[in-house]
């Protein structure tokens, strides 16, 4: 779990992290539509739990502003609450 305030860090040293052409896939809870960051409901009642969820498309701008290029994105799950990347470093 990353704060939205250093996610542009983050992926600024996993950028640097991968050689050229590497790879990396992430799967994230997604904000339907909405960036949501802050506390929820957890798995059960007596839990919470902190979140950062992006909307696709910003997590999908954040990823290019890193200097990624998408391979490939789907939603995943029963509820299709998960949103799947694919990135590559050019």
């Amino acid at each position: 779990h990353v704060p939205s305030s250093d996610i542009d860090r983050v992926l600024a040293n996993l950028y640097r992290s991968l050689k050229p052409e590497g790879c990396f896939f992430a799967s994230q809870a997604h904000g339907f539509g909405q960036d949501q960051e802050g506390w929820v409901q957890g798995r059960t009642p007596e839990t919470r739990s902190w979140v950062c969820w992006f909307a696709a498309d910003t997590w999908d701008a954040r990823c290019r502003d890193a200097g990624f290029h998408k391979l490939d994105s789907y939603y995943r799950g029963p509820t299709q609450a998960f949103y799947a990347s694919l990135w590559r470093r050019d």
